[in-house]
């Protein structure tokens, strides 16, 4: 009886040491899936700052107008 104690405790410790294995295995597929959306993100958002970069370099500032000494600039578009 002692050494069919001994088998199940034996099994009992193989199914909780693969327990913990799967559970480490899906937070390690977690943080994998949420990097990857970090990166699809920063991807997203550096486009994005390109493209308002490339709008913004259609402008001009003046700052030679009568505004400027109350701390306004004239917004020119640049001809194209």
């Amino acid at each position: 009886m002692n050494k069919l104690v001994q088998i199940q405790l034996d099994e009992a410790e193989k199914l909780y040491k693969a327990a913990v294995v799967t559970d480490e295995y899906s937070k390690t597929v977690s943080v994998l899936a949420m990097v990857e959306q970090m990166a699809a993100a920063a991807s997203s958002l550096r486009s994005q700052a390109r493209e308002q970069v490339e709008i913004v370099s259609t402008f001009k500032f003046d700052s030679d107008n009568e505004n400027a000494a109350h701390g306004m600039l004239k917004l020119t578009q640049h001809p194209q």
